[in-house]
């Protein structure tokens, strides 16, 4: 098998191979750039890794590109099935057969796109491997998914390297990504009342923040919640997660019953605007969250859909992208009338016109140009209506040792999955039992839940310990209530009971101030 060598003493690439039991190692000529980790096993930065490409394409070349079909090849239309039906030891479990075909019926996809008079497994090369895993089909995943494709891929061609006529395993010599888990960090109760209150600038946001919130539900869950999944008489939400497709059963509490009670019903989604916006593309509805949560004082770098910054466009940009997307509507979308109406709205409102103004220049009522502009700011994708002035950000402890930034958090670590963590963490350091927390967030495991979800601060942690533990382990801190009304109870006799009565409501009306 060939592989790639670096030498300490040398600027170039080496390829290396053994022929008949013998090491051979010669020049490609290709240098090495960059900056070079300590081993070849481990990613350099961007420029070396580039130039790991080349060294990986010289080395290909060298010893023949494509490679030839030998026999009859597995093709790669049906390299899962052919693995999937391997002999092996163990049986694996449904959900990562399930994973692995997803991840091969991307990569067949990929190269029958890219490159498609290749069809056999054999024609496979550690350049075509290469490229697919650094630019082909892993752009925008994190390290975690990145490392399961290249794991799965791996095995694929490693079970198969005898059956499909492959000299070498193509992904062999392709290292992993470090994987440094980064867990979504829970907003404490304050915390939770600075978002809510700045995302009542946003009506669309409003609504799905105090979803999101009461019942740890995604953010795609939330967008696309139905009324026939709310249940106000019960006093529960029946839903299937998009992801999982778990069914799970969500109490209601008063302020999300509230919310969806005063709700209108004119669509089979509780947020029809939000679930439209989410349907066309993500991307619009999680800038508008960004936004709101910049101005309670979080930023959220960490749950980007496009690793961009929200842009900030000009009145013009405003006004050209706008216009832009309201002529290309069709009568699909709405009617000519509506359509019409619509342009005339946006181009007032950019030139300074208010709901009143507007109203009174295209004579109809003032709910008819507000219900217009929500409209336009769900084609758009971006907000046209003036909000009233926000708050200035507060600077806020990140509470993982980073200082904030320009008035900021800078964290990646929060967003509106973290309302996951934070009804996970506030359930459990409550004492809400582990069973009912795993049936309202769909998990199936328990280390889903303990390992990214279940964030307590210290003192919650120890609090929560104290009351749960016995006396004896925790002596030394501050002994509990239940723990002290207990020892009272315990001593008391015929002849302290009215004493030891008062002190046990003495330490109950203290707790309660």
């Amino acid at each position: 098998m060939a592989c790639l060598e670096m030498r300490k003493t040398s600027k170039w690439w080496y390829g290396r191979r053994v022929i008949n039991g013998k090491p051979e190692a010669w020049n490609l000529d290709v240098e090495i750039e960059g900056r070079r980790p300590a081993k070849i096993a481990q990613r350099g930065d961007r420029l070396f890794e580039a130039s790991r490409l080349k060294a990986l394409a010289k080395l290909n070349e060298q010893l023949g590109n494509p490679r030839k079909v030998k026999g009859n090849s597995v093709p790669l239309s049906g390299m899962y099935e052919e693995w999937e039906k391997a002999p092996r030891r163990k049986i694996p479990q449904a959900k990562h057969l399930n994973s692995v075909r997803l991840i091969c019926s991307r990569f067949v996809l990929h190269i029958s796109k890219a490159h498609p008079e290749i069809t056999k497994m054999s024609q496979i090369t550690p350049v075509l491997a290469s490229d697919y895993m650094a630019a082909g089909g892993t752009q925008g995943v994190s390290n975690r998914t990145y490392n399961a494709t290249l794991s799965a891929l791996k095995s694929v061609f490693k079970k198969l390297k005898r059956k499909a006529g492959i000299p070498d395993n193509p992904f062999e010599e392709i290292v992993s990504r470090e994987d440094k888990t980064q867990h979504r960090i829970p907003f404490t109760p304050e915390e939770l009342k600075d978002v809510l209150a700045a995302a009542k600038s946003d009506e669309l946001c409003y609504p799905l923040f105090v979803t999101g919130i009461c019942t740890a539900m995604r953010l795609g869950d939330v967008c696309c919640l139905k009324w026939k999944d709310v249940d106000l008489d019960d006093g529960f939400i029946t839903v299937k997660t998009s992801k999982t497709g778990v069914s799970v059963g969500i109490p209601i509490f008063p302020l999300l019953s509230e919310l969806l009670s005063s709700l209108p019903r004119t669509s089979d989604y509780c947020f029809p605007e939000a679930a439209k916006m989410y349907q066309v593309g993500p991307g619009n509805i999680q800038r508008r969250l960004r936004n709101v949560f910049r101005v309670a004082g979080f930023r959220d770098d960490g749950d980007q859909d496009d690793g961009q910054a929200l842009p900030i466009l000009s009145d013009q940009e405003k006004s050209d992208k706008g216009m832009a997307a309201l002529r290309a509507l069709s009568k699909q979308d709405f009617t000519t009338k509506v359509r019409e109406t619509m342009v005339k709205v946006f181009d007032l409102y950019l030139k300074g016109g208010t709901v009143d103004t507007i109203a009174g220049d295209l004579k109809v009522v003032k709910s008819t140009v507000s219900l217009h502009l929500k409209k336009i700011e769900t084609v758009v994708g971006f907000p046209v209506v003036r909000r009233r002035k926000a708050p200035k950000p507060k600077e806020k402890d990140s509470g993982d040792g980073t200082k904030p930034k320009d008035g900021l958090r800078s964290v990646n670590q929060r967003g509106f999955h973290a309302f996951r963590a934070t009804w996970v963490t506030l359930a459990l350091t409550a004492g809400v039992p582990m069973e009912m927390v795993r049936r309202v967030t769909g998990h199936t495991t328990l280390d889903v839940v303990l390992n990214n979800y279940f964030q307590p601060g210290k003192d919650d942690f120890r609090k929560a310990l104290q009351t749960a533990m016995p006396a004896l382990l925790t002596e030394g801190g501050a002994p509990t209530l239940i723990n002290q009304i207990r020892d009272i109870l315990k001593g008391s006799t015929d002849k302290t009971w009215t004493q030891d009565h008062e002190r046990v409501f003495a330490l109950i009306a203290k707790s309660a101030s």
